[in-house]
């Protein structure tokens, strides 16, 4: 088997699953404006950045111009269930662009609702973001939830798709891939934090002394 995957693209997917994991335990445990609920918001924003660089200038089968199918591609997908191809199949590539925008609307739901971000426009506008935030989880669980289950039935009918997301090889793959090095990829991390932080503090100002008082609290309108 030949590889498919990148181990950069593979730490993220696995990053991101524990992160989205950490965010929704302390969200629905009523921690949403905590410190733990907070810095993974901060880090899953991170990540997401970094996925959408990577999309445009990371490794042959990470960039979106590679997975993003045609019409007539999906078409034939839907009907037949075939795909002579590698990497994911049109339906997978559908759903990986799908997340990965309710992800970033949720993401940034979440900073406009959240007493990290001091912000300067009105609580009503705050409170909506709260309430699309609060929406949104469902329709991002939903969408994980059958992530999830297409990935593990996949397993089951022999397309061994968690174990190429593990050691990154794949049966259908073919050789010669041209895979982005560490140095490109640390980069564009690096790229990511700086832009997510200036973003949050151009916003609102970030104050990191209250990440290390624990306390928070939303500027008065």
């Amino acid at each position: 088997m030949n590889r498919v995957w990148d181990r950069f693209l593979r730490s993220y997917h696995w990053l991101q699953a524990l992160l989205f994991v950490l965010l929704c335990v302390s969200g629905f445990a009523g921690d949403g404006q905590g410190l733990v609920h907070h810095a993974a918001g901060v880090a899953i924003a991170v990540l997401a950045l970094w996925r959408v660089l990577w999309g445009f200038a990371g490794s042959d089968t990470a960039r979106f111009s590679h997975f993003l199918p045609r019409v007539s591609t999906l078409r034939h997908y839907l009907r037949t269930g075939e795909y002579r191809g590698y990497g994911h199949n049109p339906l997978a590539a559908i759903m990986v662009l799908l997340m990965l925008a309710l992800l970033v609307l949720q993401i940034g739901t979440g900073f406009f609702a959240s007493e990290l971000i001091n912000m300067s426009t009105t609580v009503a506008f705050a409170d909506r973001a709260s309430d699309w935030h609060a929406r949104l989880i469902g329709i991002l669980l939903a969408a994980t939830g059958a992530h999830v289950l297409a990935a593990i039935t996949h397993e089951l009918k022999g397309d061994r798709v968690i174990m190429a997301m593990l050691h990154g090889r794949q049966a259908k793959a073919p050789a010669g891939l041209c895979f982005q090095g560490v140095v490109r990829a640390f980069f564009l991390l690096a790229v990511s934090l700086v832009l997510v932080l200036l973003l949050v503090s151009a916003l609102g100002q970030l104050d990191f002394q209250i990440w290390s008082r624990g306390t928070y609290g939303r500027a008065e309108a």
